[in-house]
């Protein structure tokens, strides 16, 4: 089985997206509300007038976008 170092992987989302313009505004960690309990990094981004809410996702390993109907990629 394959080991991924997530901290690494999150830091290059970030990296990247910073690049690209977008601002984080906040940083986070906490439960990730199913019964797995593994812990999950949130994310509040932001570039122009777009706000938004995203977290790490540990499966795909990358971003995933939350709204009041669930989770999706994060697609820029």
């Amino acid at each position: 089985m394959t080991k991924y170092n997530h901290k690494e992987i999150i830091n290059n989302i970030i990296t990247d997206l910073e690049q690209r313009g977008w601002e984080i505004l906040k940083r986070w960690v906490a439960d990730d509300g199913w019964l797995v309990g593994r812990d999950t990094e949130y994310f509040v981004l932001m570039k122009d007038d777009r706000l938004v809410k995203t977290h790490y996702h540990y499966f795909n390993r990358g971003l995933m976008e939350d709204d009041e109907y669930g989770s999706f990629i994060f697609k820029e």
